[in-house]
């Protein structure tokens, strides 16, 4: 399985609170969305980063194992694959 290291965008924009902000542009790995996603939590505790963090590793593995390595997963991810997701989740 790929090394996941993943941090919060330095660069990446703050959504406003409530808002949903997706920036995909110039973002060509899935560590690097993440870090965007991350970086919106920049404020939150410690707990909640690392938090985010583990969950989102446990996704990309998990996505790695169910369609194989690609560091461009996450675009392409559907809702099947999150109801995929949830079930093992709920079962793994």
């Amino acid at each position: 399985m790929a090394d996941l290291t993943l941090r919060p965008a330095d660069h990446a924009p703050v959504p406003e609170k409530g808002a949903l902000a997706v920036e995909l542009v110039d973002r060509d790995t899935d560590a690097a969305l993440v870090g965007v996603w991350l970086s919106a939590y920049e404020h939150a505790s410690v707990h909640t980063q690392r938090s985010h963090q583990k969950e989102a590793r446990r996704f990309l593995a998990w996505l790695e194992v169910v369609k194989g390595p690609d560091p461009e997963a996450l675009p392409k991810v559907t809702g099947e694959d999150v109801n995929r997701y949830v079930a093992f989740l709920g079962n793994p």
